[in-house]
């Protein structure tokens, strides 16, 4: 093999792994942010039951009417999201 192939691999594989570091953290901060914004509607189900109308303040700071739903555990699904 040249040295010349060799530092083009060389160049290649270092390109792709850092390309891979660069989309893996972008993947993991996104969902950190959807945790984050999720956790009110979990939090305004506890305690409740299935069916119960609850309200909570989304990302956007509105404050929003939902129901609680179980598709996994219970979480407040805003009505207009049901109609």
């Amino acid at each position: 093999m040249k040295k010349e192939d060799f530092k083009m691999k060389t160049k290649i594989i270092s390109s792709l792994f850092l390309l891979t570091l660069v989309f893996s953290n972008g993947i993991y901060a996104d969902n950190v942010e959807t945790k984050k914004h999720i956790k009110p509607s979990f939090k305004a189900c506890k305690g409740k039951s299935e069916g119960d109308e609850v309200t909570f303040v989304n990302k956007k700071g509105k404050t929003v009417k939902a129901i609680c739903k179980y598709p996994k555990r219970l979480i407040a699904v805003p009505k207009r999201k049901l109609a």
